[in-house]
């Protein structure tokens, strides 16, 4: 495929014209992308009591005694304190090694859980939002889009976005640069699906190869270019992201993936430039 030439102030230009066009409805959408792809911290909040509790046995006084050797009475006594702290600590152990089994039990289940909420539910839910912000360029963003890959072909959609994410572990367990250059070489799998759901895992791997091929770096310095705004969505809690950084970002992706693509042969888009701006 011959190189396409792009800039990034040319593609923040488009999308800050579609984002504009149809503000109050991409806020919508990125409203209910927040809640789709939210950050969790139930792990965490579950490992909580572990750490209390592996202080409060740290802190606890170790039981030392003054010993006294004025009579075997007194002996006994310490003797009998020995044992008895002896028994507490190894109760207390005991316990203590039920909870950990307990917490990493309900780790591993979590882990399970998200996993397969991701396979089934957020992979074919991300093919539809990159459909929903594709088409923007083109015309008015239909929220039914976002599911878009549960009525086509859902099974073939599962099955090569899960490739995909095994793939990049696999080849992130390597290096972390092979995995990150593997990540922006499947960039484009989900925007392949979102127009044909029926394509095969070897046809998307392919061709999202190509339309990225001597691209990988530039789309790096673009997702750099994002920090700041990250950042700041972070100071407000997220706000910002909601009212303009996630549906800002991904229009730019999908400007992205149209001229890679070459379905944004037409520069100056009629359906944007000739409207009025709201």
């Amino acid at each position: 495929m011959n190189r396409i030439a792009w800039s990034r102030k040319e593609l923040k230009e488009k999308s800050k014209k579609i984002l504009k066009l149809h503000y109050w409805r991409m806020v919508l959408i990125a409203l209910l992308l927040s809640c789709f792809f939210g950050d969790g911290r139930l792990v965490s909040s579950l490992a909580e009591p572990l750490s209390e509790e592996v202080m409060q046995l740290s802190a606890r006084p170790s039981g030392n005694i003054t010993v006294i050797h004025n009579s075997e009475k007194q002996k006994k006594l310490l003797n009998m304190d020995k044992l008895h702290i002896k028994s507490y600590h190894i109760e207390k152990a005991a316990f203590l090694l039920t909870k950990v089994i307990v917490i990493v039990a309900i780790g591993i289940l979590l882990l399970f859980l998200v996993s397969l909420v991701r396979i089934l539910v957020l992979n074919p839910l991300s093919v539809g939002v990159t459909r929903l912000f594709t088409q923007s360029f083109e015309m008015r963003p239909k929220l039914k889009e976002l599911f878009y890959a549960f009525e086509h072909n859902y099974k073939n959609v599962v099955c090569v976005m899960l490739l995909r994410d095994i793939y990049t572990i696999l080849w992130s367990l390597l290096l972390v640069v092979p995995g990150i250059v593997k990540m922006y070489e499947y960039h484009m799998i989900p925007y392949l699906l979102a127009e044909d759901t029926d394509m095969d895992a070897k046809e998307a791997f392919a061709r999202s190869k190509a339309i990225v091929q001597e691209n990988k770096w530039k789309m790096f310095v673009l997702d750099l270019s994002f920090v700041g705004w990250e950042i700041l969505n972070g100071l407000t809690l997220g706000m910002l992201g909601i009212f303009f950084v996630i549906p800002y970002r991904y229009l730019v992706q999908a400007a992205l993936y149209r001229r890679l693509s070459g379905k944004d042969s037409v520069q100056n888009n009629i359906y944007y430039e000739g409207m009025t701006m709201i």
